[in-house]
C-alpha cells in the first residue's frame, strides 16, 4: 500500500486526495464546448461525423460504435455524466478534421501543448539553432580567453 500521507501547511496530517478537486481542474466542460465548436466548423452534419467516426473505428479495430444520440450527449450541458472516451476523442478529431477538443484536454496538464508534426519539426530546429548559437558564443569566449580572437 502506498503511503500518501503528508503534513499540510497547518501541521495537520493530510493525504494526496484531500482537496484534489481544488488542485485538478476539470477540462471536460471545456472539451464539450470544443466538441460543439469542432462540429460547427467541420461543415459536416452530426450524422456524417458519426458515420466517419464509426468507419475510422473499424479501421482502428475499436469495437465500440457510437450513435447520433451518443454524439448529442457528448455536447449536451444537461448530460454532465456523459463524457467522450479518449479513444473516441481522437476518432472525433480525425472525423471532423479539427483537433481543438484534444488541444483543450491536453492544456489541462501544466506545461503541455499539442502541436502538429510540422510545428514539432520547427521547434526541434529552433532548439538545435539555440544550442548551436550558445556553443558558438561559448567557443568565441574561450578563444578570447586564450588570446586567439579579440
Amino acid at each position: 500500500m502506498v503511503n500518501d500521507k503528508f503534513t499540510g501547511k497547518n501541521g495537520q496530517q493530510r493525504t494526496f486526495w484531500d482537496d484534489i478537486e481544488s488542485r485538478v481542474a476539470d477540462p471536460l466542460p471545456a472539451v464539450k464546448i470544443a466538441i460543439k465548436e469542432a462540429i460547427d466548423r467541420s461543415g459536416l452534419s452530426r450524422e456524417e461525423i458519426v458515420d466517419a467516426m464509426n468507419r475510422l473505428g473499424v479501421l482502428a479495430k475499436i469495437k465500440r460504435r457510437i450513435s447520433l444520440d451518443v454524439l448529442n450527449k457528448w455536447t449536451a450541458e444537461s448530460a454532465e455524466e456523459r463524457i467522450i472516451h479518449m479513444e473516441l476523442l481522437l476518432l472525433f478529431c480525425m472525423a471532423t478534421g479539427n483537433y481543438l477538443p484534444l488541444e483543450v484536454y491536453v492544456k489541462a496538464f501544466a506545461g503541455v501543448r499539442l502541436v502538429s508534426e510540422e510545428r514539432y519539426r520547427v521547434l526541434q530546429w529552433a532548439e538545435a539553432e539555440i544550442a548551436a548559437r550558445k556553443a558558438k558564443k561559448a567557443a568565441k569566449k574561450r578563444a578570447q580567453e586564450v588570446g586567439i580572437e579579440q
